[in-house]
């Protein structure tokens, strides 16, 4: 049997406490032919997915067309995830990771490995509100643990069973920090993306040369 929906909201008031369940999640809850145990169904509602579309930062090349992407389950109360629960996320942030090794030998978390059939997670996204392609970074997923119910009212938090403080949050949630590492994001290139600039310009004075 599907268990229990145990997720609430607390009124404004302070005084009453609901369901945080939508119509379609009670309905898919109680539908049989959707049985989570008989049929080896886990439906997830992910609470948070942060996209930063704006790059804060430039280079030597100048500002970098690049984007940031992760998704947050949060835990009020102390809660744990299940295992179920702590299983899907884990697979999923594998899905949604795409970051490679650093030359300190970071690993910056699980990657899901590309099929040798298949292209792995994408690095160039096509965005609908820039109108062009844009380099994405892929964050995977994380868990963020509070003491009650909101970070103000929470005496302690855990990201990712690591403790943290406000700033650290707010600057996670800003992608100025990184949710990996818990330090301040780099955002400038890699000497192989100075490299194929390099390479590009030189092709392009090659072929203005060869047009005239």
């Amino acid at each position: 049997m599907t268990r229990r929906f145990n997720t609430i909201v607390k009124c404004p008031c302070g005084k009453a406490q609901f369901p945080a369940e939508t119509a379609f999640e009670e309905w898919m809850r109680n539908c049989t032919r959707l049985d989570s145990v008989r049929q080896g169904i886990a439906r997830f509602d992910l609470d948070v997915l942060i996209h930063r579309y704006k790059t804060p930062a430039a280079d030597k090349l100048g500002l970098r067309d690049l984007q940031i992407m992760f998704f947050l389950e949060v835990k009020g109360r102390g809660t744990k995830c299940t295992e179920a629960q702590a299983d899907t996320l884990h697979i999923l942030s594998q899905i949604m990771n795409n970051r490679t090794r650093n030359k300190h030998g970071d690993g910056r978390g699980h990657r899901a490995r590309p099929d040798p059939k298949l292209e792995g997670c994408p690095k160039i996204v096509q965005s609908l509100a820039a109108k062009r392609s844009v380099r994405l970074w892929a964050m995977g997923g994380h868990v963020l643990t509070l003491e009650h119910d909101t970070p103000e009212d929470s005496a302690w938090m855990l990201w990712d069973k690591k403790q943290i403080d406000l700033d650290t949050l707010i600057g996670i949630l800003g992608c100025d920090i990184d949710p990996h590492s818990l330090k301040p994001i780099d955002w400038r290139r890699r000497y192989s993306d100075f490299r194929e600039q390099r390479r590009q310009h030189k092709l392009f004075e090659e072929r203005g040369d060869a047009a005239t």
